[in-house]
């Protein structure tokens, strides 16, 4: 009897025997290689790849029957230790640190199991996890508790501002640079390089902004931003309005002594300051963020004149439709 005859009835009689559907799979694809078939025709036969079907055919080579069935330590992970990654997940997610390369090597360190990055994507995913691009965070910024108490006080001091007659506004100010850099691409004919003189100076220009709960809105462009200019332009938001109730955070230049001579001179103005370093409760800076992208991130100036009419430009034309009261009871 030739060798492969004899291979063809070992795994005949095994086939009989076995119980595990697929391994009988594996066991009819490597029979039909061995009677002459072609790894195409068996691999269509048992429904998987070519490849997996020359590497059934190799490790029934090198240890016969055995060679086809799984190691031990393969397949599903017991419910202990997936209980264990489930809780090492909800502990990196706590602190802020769970990546899926963190965890992976923490499983192939402790439960001594191999998993791939993908692998390691799909149990995230079906443990609840998504990826999300991450925020910025200050470290003296107020708690969650202190941030829920001072929307809870600026609720009835907003109701009552507004009993009053007065018009509820955000106001927040931003720098933009003119940097000889700066621009993402610029136009160039194929293989001729693009250089922008840089000349180590950064002229820039400060923008004032405000928007009221009514979606009007008033922006101002200075050269400084210190408390005489904030003064300056609280009489320019004076005169819009009125009767202004001014949220605000706790720039140094909003508490200056002029502005606090400012705010007892003029009863038409009130200031309520937000919680140490949350811009994410203030509606201006999502209107800065979308602008200094469209403005500078973009685009490249020659001079800071091109800036200036930019800025002037896109703040005078361009839409901006934002509730100031979703971004101040924001985690309510």
């Amino acid at each position: 009897m030739s060798e492969s005859s004899r291979k063809i009835r070992e795994l005949t009689e095994a086939m009989r025997a076995e119980r595990d559907v697929r391994i009988r799979n594996r066991m009819m694809a490597v029979m039909g290689v061995l009677k002459g078939h072609s790894t195409k025709t068996a691999s269509d036969f048992a429904d998987v790849d070519r490849r997996t079907v020359q590497l059934w055919v190799a490790k029934f080579n090198e240890g016969d029957i055995g060679g086809l069935r799984d190691a031990p330590g393969r397949g599903r992970v017991s419910r202990a230790k997936y209980g264990r990654i489930r809780r090492l997940a909800d502990r990196l997610a706590g602190r802020n640190m769970l990546t899926p390369r963190k965890l992976r090597n923490w499983i192939r360190r402790k439960l001594y199991i191999r998993y791939s990055l993908c692998s390691v994507r799909r149990i995230l995913r079906f443990l609840g996890f998504s990826s999300k691009r991450s925020t910025t965070r200050y470290a003296s910024a107020a708690d969650a508790d202190a941030i829920k108490r001072w929307q809870a006080d600026a609720a009835g001091m907003i109701s009552g501002a507004k009993r009053r007659g007065f018009t509820i506004v955000v106001q927040d100010e931003s720098i933009f640079v003119r940097v000889g850099t700066n621009g993402r691409k610029l136009w160039s004919r194929v293989g001729d390089p693009v250089a922008v003189t840089r000349y180590g100076r950064r002229d820039r220009t400060v923008v004032y902004g405000a928007l009221a709960e009514d979606g009007t809105r008033l922006m101002r462009q200075y050269e400084k931003f210190d408390g005489p200019t904030f003064v300056k332009y609280l009489e320019e938001v004076r005169r819009k309005w009125g009767k202004a109730f001014l949220i605000m955070d706790n720039a140094s230049q909003h508490k200056t002594r002029a502005v606090r001579e400012y705010l007892k001179e003029h009863d038409g103005i009130e200031a309520l300051y937000l919680p140490t370093a949350t811009p994410e409760l203030s509606v201006i800076e999502a209107i800065w963020k979308d602008a200094k992208y469209r403005l500078v991130t973009s685009e490249h100036y020659e001079t800071l004149e091109e800036l200036a009419h930019a800025v002037s430009e896109y703040f005078r034309t361009c839409p901006i439709r934002l509730n100031i009261y979703k971004f101040l009871y924001r985690y309510m």
